[in-house]
This record gives C-alpha cells, sequence and structure tokens, in this order.
C-alpha cells in the first residue's frame, strides 16, 4: 500500500516539476549575439549581445555576457541589427469608404467638404466640422493574406501610421498599428492620433484657412473654461448638497425644525465631440499634420501652431526658412526623391527631423528601405535615416516608451540584416516582434 502511495506522490512530483519546466520556458532568456547593432538614436554597439525576456529587451551592450539556460536565437559575425521600422504614411488596411467619411460633417460629398463652398454653407455652420468623429476603436481593416504579410515583414516594417487617403480639405490620419506575432494580424497602437488638414493651394484661400481654423482654436479656449467652470460648480454643488444632507440628518436627529433650502444643481454642460478634440490638439495629445510646400502657407500655420502650443508635422515640404528656424518634423515621401531631393536633403543637415512614409499604395510599403538608401544616396546621412524610422516618429507618436529603440525595457522589435541595412542588397535575415520570430529568411 505504502509502495502505491509513493508511486502516486512520485508521479504528482514529475507532472509538477514538468509543469514548472513548462512555465520557466517561457520565460527564458534568449540572445542575439550580431557583428553591429543600430539602437536607434544615432548609437551603434560593435560586436554587441542583445538579450530578450517575455517579450521586452532585457539588457543590450557590447561587454555583457550570455547567460546559463539561455537560447540563442542568432550568432553571427556579419549580421546586424536595427529596431522595427515605422512607415510614417501608410493606407494600410483601410476600407476606401472609411478614409472619405473619416472626420468629416458631410460623408456625401462627391468632392469633399469645403467650408469656402456655398454649396455646403448650410451644412457648415449647425454641424461645423465633427472633428470628434474620426475612427477610432471601430478602424476597419483590409483583409491580408499571410504571404503578403510576410511580405511586408520582409521589408523590414513592423509598424504603420494609417493616413487617410481623402482630398478634404480637412480629414482624420486614423492610427498606428503593429503587425502582430500570433492571432490577429496588426494590434493598435494608437488610434485617432492626428488631424490632417489639405491646406489650399491658392494663397487666399490658405489665409482665409489659417483664420478659419484659429477661430476654432479660440472658441475652443472658450469652451474649454466654460467646461472648467461648469465642473467646477458641480464639485462646489456636491460639497454643499452633501453638507446640506448632513445638516438635515442632523436636525432630524435632534428633532429640530430644518427650513434651510436644498442647493440648487448647475446646468449640465453639453459635451461637443469637435472641441473635446480639438482640446487634446491644444494639449500636444494629437498632431496637427499638414500638407504645404509653399513658404507663406508654412509660415502661417507654423506661427498658429506656435501661438496655440500645437504639435506639428509637415508632409512634404519645401526648403523653407521657417521648417529650419521651427525644427518641425517633414515626411518624406517616394515623389520627393527626383523634384524636391535637394531642399530635402537640405532640411535634413540642418536637423529638421526626417521621417519616411510610402503614401498612397500599400504595396509601396515593402520598398521603404530601398526609398530611404537613395535618400542617403543624395545626401541624407545614414543615422538620420535611422532615427528617422525608428526613434523619432516613436518619440513623436507617443510610443517611445514601447517601440523604436534598442533599449532595455522597450519592446522586442527587431530587424535583423545580412550586411549594412542601407545597402539595398543586403537581405532581411529575420524579424522579432515582442521577441518572438515572426519572419525568418529560408
Amino acid at each position: 500500500m505504502g509502495g502505491i502511495l509513493g508511486m502516486k506522490w512520485f508521479r504528482w512530483l514529475w507532472c509538477l516539476f514538468f509543469f514548472i519546466s513548462l512555465f520557466d520556458a517561457d520565460s527564458l532568456i534568449q540572445a542575439l549575439r550580431v557583428k553591429r547593432l543600430h539602437l536607434g538614436d544615432g548609437t551603434i554597439l560593435e560586436e554587441a549581445i542583445l538579450l530578450i525576456q517575455d517579450g521586452k529587451i532585457v539588457e543590450v551592450g557590447s561587454q555583457i555576457s550570455i547567460p546559463p539556460r539561455c537560447r540563442i536565437l542568432l550568432e553571427s559575425n556579419t549580421l546586424e541589427a536595427t529596431p522595427g521600422m515605422i512607415n510614417f504614411s501608410c493606407p494600410l488596411f483601410l476600407h476606401t469608404s472609411e478614409t472619405q467619411e473619416a472626420g468629416q460633417s458631410v460623408s456625401s460629398a462627391p468632392n469633399g467638404f469645403d467650408p469656402y463652398n456655398p454649396h455646403w454653407k448650410n451644412y457648415f455652420e449647425p454641424s461645423r466640422l465633427r472633428l470628434g468623429d474620426q475612427l477610432i476603436d471601430g478602424l476597419i481593416y483590409e483583409p491580408i493574406s499571410e504571404a503578403f504579410r510576410q511580405e511586408l515583414l520582409q521589408s523590414g516594417v513592423t509598424t504603420y501610421v494609417l493616413s487617410s487617403g481623402s482630398t478634404r480639405w480637412i480629414e482624420g490620419l486614423s492610427g498606428v498599428l503593429r503587425l502582430k506575432p500570433t492571432g490577429t494580424p496588426f494590434e493598435i497602437l494608437l488610434s485617432e492620433q492626428a488631424i490632417s488638414l489639405q491646406i489650399s493651394s491658392d494663397l487666399a484661400l490658405a489665409a482665409k484657412q489659417v483664420q478659419l481654423f484659429e477661430s476654432f482654436l479660440r472658441e475652443n479656449r472658450n469652451y474649454q473654461e466654460k467646461k472648467e467652470e461648469t465642473q467646477k460648480a458641480q464639485d462646489d454643488f456636491d460639497k454643499a448638497l452633501k453638507q446640506w444632507k448632513n445638516e438635515k440628518q442632523q436636525a432630524e436627529t435632534e428633532r429640530k425644525e430644518f427650513k434651510k433650502e436644498a442647493p440648487k444643481r448647475p446646468e449640465l454642460f453639453k459635451i461637443d465631440k469637435s472641441h473635446e478634440c480639438l482640446i487634446n490638439l491644444r494639449q500636444q495629445k494629437k498632431t496637427l499634420y499638414l500638407e504645404n510646400t509653399q513658404d507663406n502657407s508654412i509660415r502661417a500655420w507654423s506661427k498658429l501652431a506656435q501661438d496655440f502650443k500645437l504639435k506639428i508635422i509637415w508632409k512634404k515640404g519645401t526648403l523653407s526658412p521657417t521648417l529650419e528656424e521651427r525644427k518641425e518634423p517633414l515626411v518624406l515621401f517616394p515623389d520627393q526623391l527626383n523634384a524636391e531631393k535637394y531642399p530635402s536633403v537640405a532640411l535634413s543637415k540642418n536637423k529638421v527631423p526626417i521621417f519616411f512614409g510610402t503614401g498612397d499604395r500599400v504595396e509601396a510599403s515593402r520598398f521603404l528601405r530601398l526609398m530611404v538608401s537613395q535618400w542617403i544616396a543624395l545626401g541624407i546621412d545614414p543615422e538620420v535615416c535611422i532615427r528617422g524610422l525608428t526613434s523619432e516618429p516613436a518619440k513623436y507618436l507617443g510610443l517611445d516608451q514601447k517601440i523604436g529603440l534598442l533599449k532595455k525595457g522597450l519592446d522586442a522589435d527587431i530587424v535583423i540584416f545580412e550586411g549594412d541595412p542601407w545597402n539595398s542588397l543586403s537581405l532581411v535575415r529575420m524579424v522579432l516582434i515582442q521577441g518572438e520570430i515572426v519572419y525568418e529568411a529560408r
């Protein structure tokens, strides 16, 4: 009998140790040893080691050692690694119908909602611009095949900033996605991150647009002040009501007459989604995303952004003294390689932050690194490009505590190249997202 009980205890202990070993296996440290690590902030480490645990980077450096019971993912004296790259403007996964409706107060307009067109005057005044009705949780994604997902990962891009394809005067830049290692194809890192404006090429209209948006912002200040006043009145009412109830209860306990009137409830404040959206813009929780190449318009909008302390990004742009002075970020696209290559290179050399996007073609995302290598050939410093694909956009999007750098505590989104990342002949050997291998060259 004792022998049977002993065998049962042995089996229970064996099962316990087995499950403990499985748990430990999930938390095993994984190691990469490569020729060169591009950390994303301009720092390059030679003959470096990077350690990953539970999807996070736990150590990185040239002087650290690989601990025992560690899984070696890769060990090479020729491979180089960078953080996962960010495509700053891509219509990926977003249905056309949704891009046409994002952030608009009139969704049936065939040519967009133009507040200066008399045809829309009746719609404009009562409905304003419904900035708050952009796509939030219900982003509509185009289905993607696993083969296409692998093609996207093969480019070294792990994160995409969705950009509305609309040509309307005001629209929504809808969100930030990261391709996922398992399950759904991607996760939402941020949504409703920016307000995107298409500035008129007509200088007179462009000036009116600035005036109109400035009037919105001034009106928004009044809205916020009234909201804060109403909230204070509500707080005061709650305190007075609590005191009144206590006094009434005390009088009833002491069987005394209580004639004090109850405090009057203040009027409820009506929340306006447009204004709430603009408050976020003024508090730099959202970004103003502008497209223009004329210095007069750039100067006017930059001054507006400075006056109201707005965070601003320029889509395309020109060699503008305003951009050089304000150091406002600029997103470069493939069609600028010929038309505006030298101004863009000059801006980058003057320490204007440079981001990169592939524009209006989903497929072009696969060629983001090739495009950047062409910019390097034209004169942009490679490390400026690395920062512009990794740490700089992550910081500007408010995701720098999650992605953008090969740094302790951040997600292990890593791209490993067979050679110099900026040599267009260097193939992507492996891509990791949150420490999981999502692409590996065969």
